[in-house]
């Protein structure tokens, strides 16, 4: 039984083929596209990716790692993709499956299984399946034992390649593949050879033998910015085509750009294939120290405490048009898309009009283990001599607190409500707001 490597199958595809599609994602890819959207499938070995937004930064992955390839900094594991041996053991610990294994050994009959759950929509819409990647054609044997297998299913196939294989590859599936989808990403060898890792001259012949065969071929050109969408390009583009001996009518998609591959290159824990510029920026915002920055706190304190305006309306107004004027902007050199909520990367502002932060709350901040935020002695003092003074009894948080019953103080103090609940998730506690609708009474029935 024949054995390849899958690292995703994703269903209800319609941007892979005509119809409705099941796109099999097969592992491994000889080339290094510097713009790759899918950086998961170009190793031919099992992978771990992270997901950072699940990861509560326990650090049980780092200490269970038997390769020492993650370490925990600033309260987030880091790994060292090139010591990562894709064991899994950390994902087998991970209590929030912030990691997953990229990658694994299915069979022909396996994935036929996954391919014929969809059959339905595949005869109502004239769809099929779409063996993708990685490069499928890196798999030959398996990638010709499904093929095969959906000839005899008579299931459409379609095949998305570079066409970056053997002629004899080539030629032993041309008959059981109904739709080749080929990327061609520029004409030019020596830019190919700079962004993608190789030649291209095995591809056009592939290409060239494909079309002369009459074979149903779709011609995409994805346009990368700087790379194939100049004018010589193009027109490298027009001659290729008319050079082509075409037995049915010449079929081309261009495709826009795009960077969705980007993220994935950090959860892979590889550095982006950016440039300089983007590559410093993104080392800046991982150096910098996640810390509570007291301006936004102390430009409202102050404008507040001299306001006279009654309207609570306008006094809101007229704070944001306050913040707006004499806030810091943080533009960083070389950024072309700014925006930053504090004076610098990664300082955070606070909002004592809504919730004032104690002094004992500022520590718990910079001595947590998961996820510090540095307060540094200035904004300690700052809010100890100004900030709290002055919104205590004032924030948003005790005014509300002076209208509560005792009981439900009493419920609170208890438990019943978290600080959580309070302030950042009311859906918590008002069970999607069937308790508004229906009440209490409602749900002990």
């Amino acid at each position: 039984m024949t054995y390849g490597s899958i690292f995703d199958i994703r269903r209800y595809s319609i941007h892979d083929g005509p119809g409705i599609r099941t796109a099999v994602f097969l592992k491994g890819c000889p080339a290094m596209c510097l713009w790759c959207h899918n950086p998961e499938g170009q190793s031919f070995e099992q992978e771990v990716m992270h997901w950072p937004g699940k990861c509560t930064g326990c650090g049980l992955c780092s200490l269970i790692c038997p390769e020492g390839a993650l370490s925990m900094e600033h309260g987030r594991p880091v790994m060292a993709s090139q010591a990562c041996t894709g064991c899994g053991k950390c994902v087998e610990v991970c209590p929030t499956r912030a990691r997953s294994i990229v990658g694994r050994e299915m069979s022909v009959p396996e994935v036929m299984n996954e391919v014929e759950l969809d059959r339905a929509f595949f005869d109502e819409s004239g769809g099929g399946v779409t063996f993708t990647g990685g490069e499928p054609l890196a798999q030959p044997e398996f990638l010709y034992e499904l093929a095969e297998t959906c000839r005899d299913l008579e299931i459409h196939t379609a095949v998305d390649t570079s066409g970056l294989a053997g002629p004899r590859v080539i030629e032993q599936l041309a008959p059981l593949v109904d739709l080749w989808l080929y990327d061609v990403k520029t004409v030019d060898c020596d830019s190919h050879i700079s962004a993608v890792g190789c030649s291209n001259e095995l591809p056009i012949s592939n290409l060239r033998w494909l079309v002369n065969q009459g074979r149903d071929v779709m011609l995409r050109i994805p346009l990368i910015p700087g790379l194939n969408d100049d004018d010589g390009s193009l027109a490298g583009f027009v001659g290729l085509l008319e050079s082509l001996d075409w037995k049915r009518p010449a079929q081309v998609a261009i495709l826009p750009y795009h960077r969705l591959g980007n993220e994935k290159y950090a959860r892979l824990g590889e550095a982006e294939r950016v440039n300089d510029r983007v590559r410093k920026l993104r080392q800046q915002s991982l150096d910098a120290v996640p810390c509570i920055s007291a301006e936004r706190a102390e430009l409202i304190t102050e404008f507040y405490a001299c306001e006279r305006t009654t309207s609570p309306v306008l006094k809101r107004a007229r704070a944001f048009k306050c913040l707006m004027e004499q806030k810091t902007i943080c533009i960083n050199d070389g950024e072309l898309i700014v925006g930053e909520r504090g004076p610098a990367p990664k300082a955070t502002p606070t909002y004592p009009e809504l919730c004032c932060h104690s002094l004992e709350d500022l520590d718990i901040l910079n001595n947590r283990d998961k996820i510090p935020f540095a307060v540094s002695p200035e904004t300690r003092r700052v809010y100890e001599d100004r900030i709290i003074p002055y919104w205590k009894g004032r924030s948003m948080r005790d005014l509300i607190f002076e209208e509560m019953t005792d009981e439900w103080k009493a419920a609170y103090e208890a438990g019943v409500f978290t600080e959580f609940m309070e302030q950042r998730a009311p859906g918590h506690t008002v069970a999607d707001d069937k308790i508004y609708r229906e009440g209490f009474g409602h749900l002990r029935k």
